[in-house]
């Protein structure tokens, strides 16, 4: 299960790699992959998947940008 720093860091990455689709920031959530990617360039809006196979955790984590 995912802790508060964890997804502190999952909605910090989202934003860092919204804004520039080459950058991650995970630190905190090393034993996550990204999943899946989707980003509105309508809206500027946008979102990871980040999931853990160790525990299967799954968060969802979006911005605005």
């Amino acid at each position: 299960m995912a802790n508060i720093k964890q997804l502190i860091e999952a909605n910090k990455n989202s934003y860092a790699r919204l804004r520039n689709p080459g950058s991650d920031t995970l630190d905190e959530l090393k034993n996550y992959n990204v999943v899946k990617y989707a980003m509105d360039e309508r809206s500027d809006h946008g979102g990871l998947a980040y999931y853990n196979h160790g525990d299967k955790t799954l968060i969802v984590a979006h911005q605005d940008i």
